[in-house]
């Protein structure tokens, strides 16, 4: 009798706090971070405005030092994306996207190339880009090269309920049709990704991926207001064997996945197993990543076999 007396003086008190739970907003990734190596980690990090869209990625290879008992951290930007909107639009109007690659030249980080995205929209929905691309080749090809590098492209996206296909010419002029191309499957969740890139000689370089498994908690990047507008694109992070990626269109988080390449690009295929860690609004805070690379056209014959770690921070 008691303990009846107990629970029913509980009652309001869990109802209370679960009320409190359900009113407060889901809070905003701020960064993934893998985990550090052999002194190296990487990091991907958010930045907002007033409106809580999103401004600014920054992808971040780190580097830990320690002698003499100091411990010193070099950080080397090595992509950012600036958005740019219209008045309150929720919906970017341009992206601009830079690379950074290490030039023995000058011996630091420099810039490889600059886009200038333009999205265009039809009926609410991006349907074409128009892109200005620039490289820096001198700092790359040797003192004798161009500075800069320069032309402008388009591309396409045509999506409906269950595809998405976007098409970015990088034909220069008067050179033969060089296309790269992204394909994805989807209802709530990617189930089979495809990019390919068609060089001018007609070969072909890519990669598929198939995912078979998903939680049934929180994607933290789609609720992102640029999520809809990146419909093939994704937060993605690579450790120079493997590939780890959580798509901005899916509703849930990968669980299993699988990675195949080209012929002519790798005998061998990635079996990816994620394992996460939640907090209280069922988004993911870390994540146990389980890696088998395996030959083709045998799985049994397992030639690397390894874990990774990520974690996710949000804004309080």
């Amino acid at each position: 009798m008691k303990k009846t007396i107990v629970l029913l003086a509980l009652l309001p008190l869990l109802s209370t706090a679960q009320n409190k739970l359900v009113n407060k907003p889901l809070p905003l990734i701020e960064t993934i971070t893998s985990d550090t190596i052999k002194g190296k980690y990487q990091e991907i990090v958010f930045t907002y405005d007033q409106l809580n869209r999103v401004v600014m990625i920054a992808s971040i290879n780190c580097t830990v030092k320690q002698s003499n008992n100091n411990i010193q951290a070099q950080t080397d930007t090595t992509k950012i994306q600036k958005f740019e909107y219209a008045n309150n639009n929720m919906k970017p109007l341009s992206r601009r996207i830079i690379n950074y690659d290490y030039s023995e030249k000058k011996k630091k980080m420099v810039w490889h190339t600059n886009e200038l995205q333009y999205f265009m929209y039809e009926n609410g929905r991006r349907t074409r880009d128009s892109v200005l691309h620039k490289e820096n080749t001198n700092d790359f090809e040797g003192d004798w090269g161009y500075s800069i590098t320069l032309r402008a492209n388009i591309a396409t996206l045509e999506q409906t309920d269950s595809t998405v296909l976007h098409n970015y010419d990088l034909t220069e002029p008067g050179n033969p049709p060089e296309i790269y191309k992204e394909y994805l499957e989807y209802r709530t969740n990617v189930r089979t990704e495809a990019t390919e890139h068609i060089f001018a000689n007609n070969s072909r370089s890519g990669s598929y991926f198939i995912y078979t498994k998903f939680d049934h908690a929180i994607n933290p990047f789609n609720r992102l207001n640029i999520a809809a507008i990146l419909a093939t694109e994704k937060i993605e992070f690579g450790d120079g064997t493997s590939i780890f990626n959580w798509h901005y269109l899916n509703k849930n988080n990968p669980a299993k996945y699988s990675i195949t390449r080209g012929e002519k690009d790798s005998p061998f295929k990635d079996l990816v197993s994620m394992a996460y860690q939640y907090n209280e609004f069922q988004q993911p805070v870390y994540c146990t990543v389980s890696i088998k690379i395996v030959l083709n056209n045998d799985e049994s014959n397992v030639d690397k076999h390894y874990q990774k770690h990520f974690a996710f921070r949000y804004k309080e």
